[in-house]
């Protein structure tokens, strides 16, 4: 990596750092409770490390993939809105990161949070660009809606599971990402 672009990394982990430090400290205080939790409040836990998680500062320098989906790409070209999809949902994300607290109790905190920051940059806030209609047949892949979707047979709905990858995730909802270019 040329000095340049070290610098301006650097700079963008110093400013990821405060709040980072607030995800770590909330993590870390409430491990102790996930024994109590039923499988429900646990997930509705990691959901909530992965909102702060998703809520960290993004840098289109070191987050963005540099994909588009083909539908974003000609929305952006008529000047409508596109959205960031993230490669790593929420929830996975947050139990990612409680399953490394727990098994690293009794690390130092700055270790802690370094490799937070670390998987932030490398993963947990990589995205790419999608129409709001792509994101939410997207979340369709990780989370079976409540009630049978318009389009959906009994069969797809009643042997629905969850997508293991985002790649499945994307495959699922007919979505192809494509090199973004500009």
């Amino acid at each position: 990596m040329n000095n340049k672009k070290e610098d301006r990394k650097i700079k963008y982990k110093k400013k990821l750092k405060p709040k980072v430090e607030v995800l770590f400290n909330v993590a870390n205080t409430h491990l102790q409770f996930l024994e109590g939790y039923v499988e429900k409040q646990r997930e509705s836990f990691y959901t909530l490390l992965g909102a702060q998680i998703f809520y960290l500062n993004k840098c289109k320098e070191f987050n963005y993939s540099g994909q588009i989906s083909q539908k974003a790409k000609d929305a952006r070209d008529e000047s409508s809105p596109i959205t960031r999809e993230h490669f790593n949902p929420r929830m996975s994300s947050g139990k990612e990161l409680v399953d490394y607290l727990q098994k690293n109790k009794g690390n130092k905190i700055e270790g802690a949070m370094d490799w937070i920051i670390e998987q932030h940059i490398n993963k947990w806030g990589q995205y790419h660009l999608t129409t709001k209609e792509e994101n939410r047949e997207l979340r369709m892949a990780y989370k079976k809606p409540a009630k049978t979707p318009k389009g959906w047979t009994t069969k797809q709905y009643d042997n629905w599971e969850k997508a293991k990858t985002w790649q499945d995730a994307y495959k699922r909802a007919n979505i192809d990402l494509i090199i973004d270019t500009k």
